[in-house]
């Protein structure tokens, strides 16, 4: 990208402004506008903050129906305990994923302990995810379908489900913090997204959101997007596997939370996809994907084993 001109024909530049690298440091620039990120000539990320009041009611439902759904999904996930770059709040990771279990060849995330006992509840649930993951890929088309094609994975799997454009999201709420970092994701870009909520239900919070910090920020860049203050959403599409990013501390004295979510192709899934695609499995007989289906089955054998527990249990008392 040599010049403004030939950003065109990947998103209306008329409605960005343009962020380069500063060669040497100075005071970090947070922006809370639409802004353009270039690295070496090259587009490396764009970001939009859409308030509230300029969006119809019909969009903002579906804004919210996302974030309730999400809510209710962590209640049947287990949080990142394995990220390192972690500091504080949650982070819950939901979609496919390459699985470390033994001929497990890939796995959606899910908690058996705490599915187990509400089965209908969870599958009914895992039914809405097709809508979600429609209006994700209407919101990254909407950004700019110059980017869109780089994120579309298409498999040829029947017993694999529509990965949309991104296999894998992440999701942070309760003053989430982690540190500098880049994501060895496979993903030309990600996805980003963040949302104003009651973390208890999901509700979308569009005035006076009582949450103080909390930046999105990309220190080898000096540059960061500014959420206080800011009613609406913010969507992000970025290298991140190339910037550098985290976010920033954040403290609420109420419910008040922000939501952030990511979208993006894990390497390791890939990994598996290719071999998949090459017949590598085809002579392991114990080999398995971790559906819904299988996610049910182990409710059932989990269910089995505490019983078993408790009837152990109450012999030795007796």
């Amino acid at each position: 990208v040599k010049r403004k001109n030939d950003l065109q024909d990947l998103l209306h530049t008329d409605t960005f402004s343009i962020h380069r690298p500063r060669s040497s440091p100075k005071s970090i620039r947070l922006v809370q506008k639409n802004e353009v990120i270039l690295r070496k000539k090259k587009l490396s990320g764009l970001v939009r903050f859409t308030k509230f009041d300029t969006l119809d009611s019909t969009l903002i439902r579906k804004f919210e129906r996302l974030s309730e759904h999400l809510i209710k999904q962590s209640q049947f996930l287990t949080t990142n305990q394995k990220n390192q770059k972690i500091i504080s709040g949650k982070m819950f990771n939901s979609g496919w994923r390459k699985a470390t279990t033994k001929n497990e060849m890939m796995g959606i995330s899910a908690s058996v302990p705490k599915i187990a006992g509400h089965e209908a509840y969870y599958e009914n649930l895992q039914d809405e995810l097709q809508e979600m993951e429609a209006f994700l890929a209407t919101r990254l088309a909407n950004i700019t379908q110059g980017l869109q094609s780089a994120f579309y994975l298409f498999l040829n799997f029947d017993d694999i489900h529509d990965f949309s454009f991104a296999s894998h999201l992440s999701f942070t709420f309760s003053n989430f913090e982690n540190e500098p970092h880049r994501d060895p994701d496979s993903s030309t870009y990600s996805f980003g997204l963040w949302l104003p909520i009651d973390e208890r239900s999901g509700k979308l919070i569009q005035n006076n959101l009582e949450v103080k910090g909390g930046n999105f920020m990309f220190p080898d860049d000096n540059f960061g997007l500014n959420f206080e203050g800011f009613d609406g959403v913010v969507e992000m599409v970025w290298k991140a596997d190339e910037l550098k990013h985290h976010t920033e501390k954040s403290t609420s004295q109420s419910h008040h939370s922000r939501l952030g979510i990511s979208c993006e192709i894990p390497s390791t899934s890939v990994q598996t996809i290719v071999r998949l695609q090459n017949g590598f499995y085809e002579d392991n007989q114990e080999a398995f994907h971790r559906d819904i289906q299988k996610i049910i089955s182990d409710c059932a054998i989990w269910k089995d084993k505490e019983e078993a527990k408790k009837a152990l249990k109450r012999q030795k008392i007796v």
